[in-house]
């Protein structure tokens, strides 16, 4: 959630809309829903810890935040501490998205001590977002940083978009060791008839 974007709702509108769309949804589907929002973390979010019962987060206490895509979040340190004192367990969204840290790698060491995990976009792995970020999903993967992988999808067509896709081969690479070392493995020898990125889609 940005407050840029969401000034006039709060939390509690989003609890209201899900309860109502969670109503809808028939018991015999089987299907478990939970309300979450990804926050930003803009100038004052770090003081929202002192109240994290208002937060939409995971059932678990999980709560996913992110950065811009332009500039460094100079509260996010402190944030991220002020969460974990909080009793909540932070997530970076896509942390390979952030360009200008490709510059200081040794930073996401810094938000691990902190005790924040990292949620990795699965479409980074094409290299769509260039070199910088290639970079940093490489560095990320060698030293065995991720904790998530996500679709972040926005919709249908994005979702075929990376089901027809295939990894730039130095990020294959680092994350077909990824992969084994999670205990994912053996998607290199299978028959080549859907593309990589459709293969671990499916075996999940």
């Amino acid at each position: 959630m940005n407050p840029d974007v969401y000034s006039d709702e709060s939390e509690s509108h989003f609890r209201e809309v899900y309860k109502g769309f969670s109503a809808m949804i028939p018991e015999s589907f089987g299907i478990k829903t939970s309300l979450a929002a990804e926050y930003m973390v803009v100038q004052g979010f770090e003081d929202r810890a002192e109240h994290p019962e208002e937060l939409l987060t995971m059932p678990d206490g999980s709560i996913l935040v992110e950065m811009s895509y332009y500039f460094r979040s100079e509260n996010m340190e402190q944030a991220l501490f002020n969460l974990n004192i909080a009793g909540l367990k932070p997530i970076i969204a896509h942390p390979e998205r952030y360009l200008y840290m490709s510059s200081c790698l040794g930073d996401f060491d810094k938000f691990k001590d902190i005790g924040c995990r990292f949620q990795m976009n699965l479409a980074s792995l094409t290299g769509k977002y260039g070199p910088h970020s290639i970079k940093i999903l490489c560095h990320l993967l060698d030293e065995g940083m991720y904790d998530f992988v996500a679709t972040d999808l926005h919709s249908n067509p994005q979702l075929y978009n990376i089901l027809e896709s295939e990894p730039v081969p130095k990020v294959r690479r680092s994350f077909e060791k990824f992969l084994a070392r999670t205990g994912v493995c053996g998607l290199v020898d299978e028959p080549a008839s859907e593309s990589f990125l459709s293969r671990l889609f499916h075996r999940s």
